[in-house]
């Protein structure tokens, strides 16, 4: 299971272990789409995916669904997943013989479990074996016991006529002898585990709580909660009577019967359910045994099925029905958790809207990013240590459907499934917002949707050097020569763009780089290594017969916009708005290109859907004093604290609430420029 094979030039999935079945076999192999993709087939329906519920344990996520049973999605490498069905029993199988010696009976009867190597997991019962009487010092009875795989040693239990089986003594081989040990009756056997496969058996969420697995909310039972073995995750065997680390079944003692939806492990075990929210205490030293639960309601708001976010030391869960989300905090001053209403300043983004998936992104900003039902993405700044929290909607040209934020290098970055409409088709991308954090505006500000990006630098080790100029005025043909086989056809029409990056010192602002560069389009190709250019001003002595090392291959179209195709753009190159996608001049993609060319050559070119970052202030009032909200007001000045902002419009909005560009007026950034390509920067 999981492993790949090559046949036909086709890549195949292995989906059920098997030796001498070579693909095509549909019962064993499942073939991967073309193009290097890694696909693996699952059970589900489309329908039942936005309610599959996951937990994760290093690198195994348990699925559950009250429509199939429990799967476990396993990672061994990048490219090595399995997805199986889940058997809940102990990771060691039973002694599949037991035999005593001397005349059989039922004076005295034993069984015997296997010990798992380093873990110490218990496996279930051997079948039982009898004596006609019961061993004494003189008459002992020898016990032989069937071999297990990975078992360590074996665990002998003996009843005499009791019906109960108690402890007698470890078998470090396979026979014991038992001369009249007492049996421990405080410690008894395993039994059959707790079964969870059953049609109305399978369970619709699960978690970890305190050192166990936990699965709640099957159909059948659906305010019974089901814990395993402590640190067995698989083993829900039990014993008669119960010990502390046996699997439990707990059931909250409300008036009502609500189904379990979340286990929340914080610094307290919480379960909520559909109709209130219960913590677990355990018993006086705070262990969660089978008989000590300790099962307390804290409140009665009930929960959503979209899973809750742990955020620090609180967490925030969606309330029943949907649109309300709550946080959970312990407060010392208070003795107890409070929660808040965290939707109540801002019912506007959530009137008639339910929130259907989350996710948390603690680096940089601290944001719950939620998918809502209409297709908008809905942020939520949250700091509680500060008392700061505040909403944002977010929409793009499409639909949300979901939200996962992936930790990546020093950030969280935030994926979402966006269901757009493109030349008429509905598609679906998976998209990855980019990083706020600007070194460079022209490779890092790229404030647009679903973009691509063209970046024509130079990496390697290639040099151009220009030459045959007589007077090197910009009006002369010249020779381009590149180190290496670099150019084709194709590039006429492109430009090449030579830097001579120079670092200079001064006390009052250290050091900084300075870049001097001309841009030389390309009119005549010769071969690989040589080219005819037009400069675009008259060359510097710098440049001339000189190899340079630092250049770039600068455009004024790009290819490669398919999943464009249609659509109206927004163009970032080299850090300069080419057009916002909403004014002239309008481009579209026509063909994977763009529909015109740019007006100049660019060496990093964005290519995306266009947004508008706008916010509304609140209503004007002064707090303390006679209201202002029933007065006439005059705004002859506004006033922002911007931060690595650029392209500012500000005015009144309509009636209704709504922005119209024609009552906003621009901030105007900067009035003159000597020449295009003159300054470095903006």
């Amino acid at each position: 299971l999981g492993d790949l094979a090559s046949s036909g030039g086709v890549n195949y999935y292995c989906v059920a272990a098997t030796i001498g079945n070579t693909p095509p076999n549909a019962s064993y192999w499942y073939a991967m789409p073309a193009g290097g993709i890694y696909e693996i087939p699952t059970p589900f329906l489309t329908a039942d995916l936005p309610t599959l519920y996951f937990s994760q344990k290093n690198d195994v996520i348990t699925i559950t669904h009250t429509g199939y049973e429990i799967y476990e999605l396993s990672r061994f490498g990048h490219t090595d997943w399995t997805l199986q069905g889940v058997t809940l029993s102990p990771a060691i199988g039973n002694p599949g013989s037991l035999s005593v010696s001397g005349a059989g009976g039922s004076a005295s009867i034993w069984v015997a479990t296997a010990v798992k190597s380093i873990t110490f997991e218990e496996s279930i019962v051997s079948n039982n074996a009898g004596s006609s009487t019961v061993p004494t010092s003189g008459a002992p009875r020898t016990i032989t016991i069937g071999a297990v795989s990975g078992a360590q040693e074996y665990n002998v239990y003996r009843h005499d006529g009791s019906g109960t089986y108690g402890f007698v003594g470890v078998a470090t081989g396979t026979t014991f002898v038992d001369n009249g040990i007492t049996p421990d009756y405080t410690v008894t056997p395993p039994t059959l585990p707790i079964d969870l496969a059953g049609t109305d058996d399978r369970p619709a969420c699960n978690g970890y709580l305190q050192q166990r697995k936990c699965y709640g909310g099957k159909t059948n039972a659906p305010e019974e909660i089901y814990a395993s073995k402590a640190g067995q995750y698989k083993n829900f065997s039990r014993s008669s009577p119960l010990q502390d680390d046996d699997a439990c079944i707990w059931t909250p003692d409300g008036v009502e019967v609500n189904r379990i939806r979340h286990f929340v492990e914080l610094s307290e075990y919480w379960v909520l359910t559909q109709g209130a929210e219960w913590i677990l205490t355990g018993d006086g030293n705070g262990n969660l045994t089978p008989g000590t639960p300790g099962l307390k309601k804290r409140s009665s708001h009930g929960s959503a099925e979209i899973q809750p976010v742990i955020v620090g030391d609180s967490f925030l869960f969606v309330q029943a029905r949907g649109s309300i989300v709550r946080d959970i905090k312990y407060e010392a001053n208070s003795t107890g958790y409070q929660g808040r209403d965290l939707t109540i300043f801002s019912p506007h983004l959530f009137e008639n809207y339910t929130l259907v998936h989350w996710d948390y992104a603690q680096i940089p900003n601290s944001i719950v990013w939620a998918a809502r039902s209409d297709g908008h993405l809905i942020g939520l700044t949250y700091l509680r240590e500060h008392e700061i929290w505040g909403w944002h909607d977010h929409d793009t040209y499409g639909y949300f459907e979901d939200v996962v934020v992936v930790p990546e290098g020093e950030e969280d970055m935030v994926y979402a499934i966006i269901k757009r409409t493109i030349n008429g088709a509905t598609v679906r991308y998976v998209e990855r917002m980019s990083s706020r954090k600007i070194s460079d505006i022209a490779v890092d500000a790229t404030f647009m949707d679903s973009y691509l990006s063209y970046d024509g630098r130079h990496t390697g080790s290639t040099t151009m050097t220009l030459t045959g100029g007589a007077d090197w005025t910009y009006d002369e043909n010249l020779t381009l020569i590149a180190s290496g086989a670099t150019f084709s056809s194709g590039d006429v029409g492109k430009a090449v763009v030579l830097k001579i990056l120079t670092e200079t010192w001064t006390p009052e602002d250290g050091y900084a780089t300075t870049t001097e560069k001309v841009t030389c389009e390309i009119t005549e190709y010769t071969n690989t290594v040589t080219v005819t250019v037009s400069p675009n001003k008259t060359v510097p002595e710098a440049f001339q017969d000189v190899a340079i090392a630092v250049w770039s291959m600068a455009v004024k179209n790009v290819t490669g916009l398919d999943h464009l195709e249609g659509a109206t753009v927004s163009i970032l190159a080299d850090g300069n708005v080419m057009t916002n996608g909403i004014d002239d001049p309008v481009i579209t993609v026509s063909g994977g290109t763009l529909s015109e060319d740019l007006e100049n050559h660019a060496e990093i070119i964005h290519v995306g859907l266009p947004y508008v970052s706008d916010a509304q202030t609140l209503d004007l009032e002064v707090l303390g004093q006679e209201t202002l909200a029933d007065k006439k007001k005059q705004i002859n000045q506004v006033t922002l604290l911007v931060e690595s902002s650029r392209g500012i419009w500000a005015g009144e909005p309509n009636e209704d609430g709504t922005v119209n560009a024609d009552h906003l007026y621009e901030h105007a950034q900067r009035t003159a420029e000597d020449e295009y390509d003159t300054i470095d920067g903006l």
